[in-house]
């Protein structure tokens, strides 16, 4: 779908900043809008105010989201789930887990579907760390 540029209009202009302050992408604002990215790009360095108004609308859905988490508001895993997609390396879940190593199974003619399956369970054993490995 081609997406022809709009004038930015002081009303085009709020749906922005209502689109972003809601926690709307500014990707997803545009194509909603039906804005063209250099229509956007060519604004905001010809209006450094609505540019200031954008990142202030940007910061403006985070802090209501962390608002909603930090008061235990209903539904708040909503806005958690939220943060940590789009700002993953400030609210992402941080996982410390080994990198796992790749099983090779040979398949021959006397492994059978049940010796197949020992085999995978005695690789994925030897594969385990130390503190979880079964006697």
């Amino acid at each position: 779908m081609e997406i022809r540029p709009h004038r930015m209009t002081p009303e085009v202009e709020n749906e922005v900043i209502k689109c972003l302050e809601s926690g709307m992408s500014l990707t997803r604002t545009i194509e909603v809008l039906e804005l063209g990215q250099q229509t956007i790009q060519k604004h905001r360095r010809k209006h450094p105010e609505f540019s200031a108004r954008m990142k202030k609308a940007i910061m403006e859905g985070e802090r209501e989201c962390l608002n909603m988490i930090r008061t235990g508001a209903r539904g708040w895993q909503g806005p958690a789930w939220l943060l940590g997609k789009k700002y993953p390396n400030s609210y992402g879940v941080k996982v410390d887990a080994p990198v796992p190593q790749h099983t090779v199974v040979i398949e021959t003619p006397l492994l059978t579907k049940e010796n197949k399956d020992l085999v995978l369970i005695e690789a994925e054993k030897a594969n385990a760390p130390a503190d979880t490995k079964a006697n």
